[in-house]
């Protein structure tokens, strides 16, 4: 996982690279010793399985505090444009400091082995992404402070299309976890019409009073997809 995250102190872009590799740590070291070269500071650890989503840069119980604003906007992406990096990177820079009370907003680039699922046929689950899962990107803004609301979402929004158009992918294709609740639900949970039947199907089946239709809810009928 990468994050360029916009400091408080010293209002420039950090970028920290987090390896996780299941295996001897010397074997994991050959991985890390690629970027060693580039990187400013080095750390390794082993880890239990169990620690590891607490231990990434405190990530997840930094993100369940109460308090701050969240705004997220996600896209996967088989490809990762240098240019389009580039042009995001001064960008974000720029408006972190032209809007100061946003500073510890992030990007973040996850990228998965995807051997095994790119091995099982298309139509082996309704599983949406099993070709378009490479990367997810996802920009995300945070903040106490209400009056930087729109800014930064005009600016997070922006960059989700930008992104989108060089992700190498012909359609919007976002992760539903990281989903902004304001796409197409073809592009969360896949656009061919026999996936939106097969889930139709097992709405209807498992959640017929539609007691789970509060988060990016399958639609009960197969028209209403969009």
């Amino acid at each position: 996982m990468t994050f360029a995250k916009s400091s408080i102190e010293k209002v420039m872009l950090t970028l920290a690279v987090n390896i996780v590799y299941s295996g001897p740590k010397e074997v994991g070291q050959k991985y890390t010793k690629l970027f060693s070269p580039y990187s400013l500071s080095l750390e390794d650890h082993m880890l239990k399985w169990e620690e590891l989503p607490t231990k990434v840069f405190s990530l997840i119980p930094y993100s369940c505090a109460s308090g701050p604003r969240y705004d997220l906007y996600s896209v996967n992406a088989r490809n990762l444009n240098p240019p389009t990096w580039v042009d995001f990177g001064n960008e974000f820079e720029e408006s972190m400091q032209q809007h100061p009370a946003a500073n510890g907003s992030s990007m973040m680039i996850e990228t998965f082995p995807v051997q095994g699922i790119e091995a099982l046929r298309n139509d082996y689950s309704a599983f949406p992404h099993r070709k378009y899962f490479h990367n997810i990107i996802e920009v995300i803004g945070v903040y106490t402070d209400d009056s930087v609301a729109k800014p930064v979402d005009d600016f997070l929004r922006s960059w989700r299309v930008k992104f989108a158009a060089t992700s190498g992918y012909e359609k919007l294709h976002v992760n539903q976890n990281y989903a902004h609740d304001d796409e197409p639900l073809s592009a969360l949970y896949g656009y061919q019409p026999w996936r939106h039947e097969r889930l139709t199907k097992l709405k209807g089946a498992y959640d017929p009073y539609g007691f789970f239709d509060g988060y990016h809810v399958v639609p009960s009928d197969v028209k209403k997809w969009t």
